[in-house]
């Protein structure tokens, strides 16, 4: 069981409503959750901050998990913004705190 799929079953959404949430497509989404495909930067941020809508922890958290960064070793532990990691297009669903 890839990442991604450990992490969207934990959301408890299926595919289909977690492909929405994510903007990506059903095809797109079920080739990362099988490994045939690698993901993109632009495709796990948006990954990571569905994710945070779903789970407590924060979109850099979930990209560190997804790129298999370990939290000692991740930006999130560094203060890197959580904003920085999304896409301009996704910038503004980043919430702040």
């Amino acid at each position: 069981m890839t990442i991604l799929k450990r992490l969207r079953d934990a959301t408890g959404l299926n595919r289909e409503d977690f492909a929405q949430l994510a903007g990506v497509s059903l095809a797109r989404l079920e080739k990362h959750e099988q490994g045939r495909h690698r993901i993109s930067l632009e495709d796990a941020a948006a990954y990571a901050l569905s994710l945070s809508k779903k789970l407590p922890n924060s979109p850099s958290k979930l990209l560190a998990e997804l790129a298999g960064i370990s939290d000692n070793s991740s930006q999130a532990e560094q203060g890197t913004p959580s904003e920085n990691l999304a896409p301009a297009h996704l910038q503004k669903e980043v919430h702040h705190s």
